[in-house]
């Protein structure tokens, strides 16, 4: 696998943020609830994307042998 540096930068990032909750999940989720509403009542733009559907995955028993 060859080593991207933006990928590792953004992977360091990352760690380093949720290591400032003790990474705890739900309270970075909080937090950047709380920083996204701040910046909406800033006014500034917040973009938002619907999920996206998975396709569910063939199960091993619906799987032709052969």
């Amino acid at each position: 696998m060859i080593d991207d540096p933006i990928v590792d930068e953004a992977r360091r990032a990352g760690e380093q943020y949720l290591a400032q909750f003790g990474f705890d999940i739900k309270a970075a989720c909080e937090d950047l609830q709380r920083r996204t509403e701040q910046a909406q009542r800033a006014g500034r733009r917040v973009l938002s994307f619907p999920p996206k559907r998975m396709q569910p995955r063939e199960s091993v028993r619906d799987r032709k042998v052969g």
